[in-house]
């Protein structure tokens, strides 16, 4: 069944539709942006203009304000009372004279003073009165400037104040009698009148400033913009003169509003218009792009190597005949079919085969390109390394085989092609191995990749560092021991007829020694190697262990007398039997004590201590020894393993010993450790499983 995939953007018919969406999408929101921009800038045009007026009308009415004060303040000097009160200078009735006059005029105060400024009578504001009373009112330093007849600006707190001075002359005297001066207070009353005549919000600023304002408060705007309470204000300041500046706000609510119709006016004229033209262009990319499915459907068959459905599809295209081009593709496509597939066919089994070879070798395979990048990884790779085939690929090289004892890129050690190399690296969980490497190039086309075939040599390398170490070793064994044989023999030979009983017996005893050295290594190497191969073997029986002690005491004798060295036995008074081989037994027991011996310091105490357990017995070995630290104590018994005591006193050895301790005591059945003596150095311990025994009357049978 035939599936059209709509949102398969790759596909010919959806491009176009995508395409013609998109150019139609475009257009509109060019045409839609500009229609809004012109309309947007038309608007504020008018919105500047409205401003500018309202500035001129605001101008207009400040000077119709200042007139009036000029005038009021000249006919006010000019009435007679004025004239007869300031001559017979009284002025409590001045000041009732311009109480009530200034309550007939606008002017908020009114201010009469002498000629030498000192204030006579003042009636109104009583801030006024306090401004005008602090600043002298003389012609030549009113309000600290040169005061004319116009108006001029003054400030008292946070209120501005329009004054006019004017002088009081009379008609008898040649000299003036004082001064008037008529202040009007810039406040929010004042502001709001003027917005009321305006319909422009104003705010007052005294050398920048605020003093008051018409609106709720003093706003806050920049680039001539601000908003109040969620209202727009477009803003243009008026300067007054004298330090005063008033910031005129036009409200454009209704010009964001008619805007955002705007908008949406476009936005869904564009929207509509989109719609329509996208159903013709399905339409039309359906109708353009049917032959093309069907010939993608052909080729998709045909790489399916499905020839039935590929026939069927290329002759379902070729019947339509709507496009020529396409119609020509589909003939050659359908001559080339039979050995499409059959090439098809032969190169999927060539790459199953492929890589089902890669992944069944154990080795590890990896690819890398040109970058230094992970672009295959096999199974034996996973294996070998710890890493998943999904963590790695992608990665560079030195990413994931880190060099274990450089801080080198590993990149740097790679082999040339055609050679190997060993390279020691850190696996996923970061122990380290190392791996045998062998690099080849595969060419591809233009670029080339490199190909890792790599094995874990980790063991072959342990092996051999051990053998060298062992081999090293049992030469100084076997030669210290060797070389006292050889001496001690030679000087028998040489001098026997002339040496003393006592000197022939020391000779004898170092020659005892020698074989005893000799005898336990050849007995550890042995009990080794029959643990190596598997074949380890013990043959226990009933035991008294006080014999196994006393059998070993006589053998360890020469050893501890040539070093000063004795025994403390702690043993019950009664001993149990125990199942345990005695001549392996003997063995654990004799390196135990040799151990003690070789790592205590000479005239010092060794301790053998026994004690019954409720299963077993358990003996104590403990030396005045240094101590072995916590962290050895974990592989003390493993092969090849020897304290930092031994490499510090040189002491000879191969670390077989305790590994054969431990393998003859598990066997028997019982078990061994180590601990720190309670007065200084260390305690070697095991135990030996006791011997069953079964009483009847007076007859006893033990057994194991």
């Amino acid at each position: 069944m035939k599936k059209y995939q709509f949102w398969n953007f790759r596909s010919f018919s959806n491009r176009v539709m995508l395409s013609l969406i998109i150019l139609v999408l475009v257009v509109l929101v060019i045409v839609g942006s500009f229609s809004i921009w012109l309309a947007r800038e038309q608007l504020e045009h008018q919105v500047w203009s409205q401003l500018t007026q309202g500035a001129l009308a605001t101008h207009a009415l400040y000077e119709v304000r200042q007139q009036d004060l000029v005038e009021t303040a000249q006919l006010f000097v000019e009435r007679p009372t004025l004239q007869i009160l300031l001559l017979a200078e009284d002025y409590a009735a001045l000041d009732e004279y311009l109480e009530t006059f200034q309550g007939s005029v606008s002017p908020d105060s009114v201010l009469v003073c002498d000629i030498d400024g000192h204030m006579l009578g003042c009636g109104g504001d009583e801030s006024g009165c306090r401004l005008l009373a602090h600043q002298p009112c003389a012609p030549a330093v009113a309000l600290d400037r040169q005061i004319t007849e116009g108006a001029v600006w003054a400030e008292s707190g946070a209120t501005i104040w329009l004054s006019v001075y004017q002088v009081v002359a009379s008609d008898q005297e040649a000299e003036p009698l004082g001064g008037v001066v008529l202040g009007m207070a810039v406040d929010s009353m004042f502001a709001q009148q003027l917005a009321s005549q305006t319909g422009i919000e104003h705010t007052f600023f005294w050398y920048g400033e605020p003093t008051t304002t018409s609106l709720a408060e003093v706003p806050v705007w920049e680039n001539r913009k601000f908003s109040q309470g969620g209202i727009p204000y477009y803003a243009l300041s008026l300067n007054l003169g004298g330090g005063v500046t008033d910031y005129l706000a036009l409200n454009v609510q209704d010009l964001t509003t008619m805007q955002r119709h705007l908008v949406r006016v476009v936005t869904g004229s564009g929207l509509g218009t989109l719609a329509v033209i996208s159903l013709l262009g399905i339409y039309f990319a359906r109708w353009l792009g049917r032959p093309l499915t069907g010939l993608s459907e052909a080729a998709a068959a045909l790489q399916a190597a499905d020839a039935t459905v590929s026939s069927q599809a290329m002759s379902e295209v070729l019947h339509r005949g709507q496009i020529r081009e396409v119609a020509q593709v589909a003939r050659i496509l359908e001559t080339k079919q039979g050995d499409l597939v059959q090439v098809h066919q032969s190169l999927r089994q060539e790459k199953a085969w492929t890589k089902n070879l890669l992944e069944s070798i154990v080795e590890g395979i990896v690819t890398l390109d040109a970058g230094g990048q992970i672009m295959f990884f096999n199974r034996g790779a996973e294996h070998i390394t710890g890493w998943q085939r999904v963590e790695v690929l992608g990665k560079r090289f030195p990413q994931v085989f880190e060099l274990a004892e450089s801080e080198r890129s590993s990149s740097a050690y790679l082999p040339a092609p055609g050679e190997h190399c060993k390279l020691a690296v850190l696996l996923a969980d970061g122990q380290p191995a190392t791996l045998a490497v062998t690099r080849a190039l595969l060419p591809l086309g233009d670029e080339s990749r490199i190909a890792l075939v790599f094995r874990d040599v980790s063991t072959e390398e342990v092996i051999h560092r051990m053998m060298g170490y062992f081999v090293a070793n049992l030469a100084h064994e076997f030669r210290t021991p060797l070389s006292g044989l050889a001496a001690s023999v030679e000087l028998l030979l040489d001098q026997i007829p002339y040496l003393s009983l006592a000197e022939i017996r020391e000779l004898l005893n170092a020659i005892h020694l020698s074989v005893l050295g000799l005898q336990a290594l050849i007995n550890n190497l042995l009990e080794g190697a029959s643990i190596e191969a598997g074949e380890f073997r013990v043959h226990v029986r009933p035991v008294a262990i006080a014999e196994i002690i006393t059998e070993t005491l006589h053998t360890m004798h020469p050893l501890l007398v040539k070093r000063g060295q004795w025994l403390t036995l702690d043993l019950p008074e009664s001993l149990p039997a125990v199942c345990a081989d005695l001549r392996r037994t003997e063995q654990v027991l004799v390196n135990l004590l040799s151990n003690a011996s070789k790592y205590g310091p000479d005239n010092a105490e060794i301790i053998i201590a026994v004690t019954l357990e409720r299963e077993s017995l358990r003996v104590n070995v403990t030396d005045h020894g240094k101590g072995i630290p916590d962290e050895q104590k974990k592989i003390l018994f493993h092969r090849f393993v020897r304290t930092r005591e031994a490499y510090a006193q040189n002491q000879v050895g191969m670390g077989l010993g305790l590994s054969v301790v431990k393998a003859i005591v598990e066997a028997e059945g019982g078990a061994v450790g180590v601990m720190d003596a309670p007065s200084g150095g260390t305690t070697f311990w095991f135990t030996v499983p006791l011997a069953q025994q079964a009483a009847e009357g007076k007859n006893e049978s033990i057994g194991c």
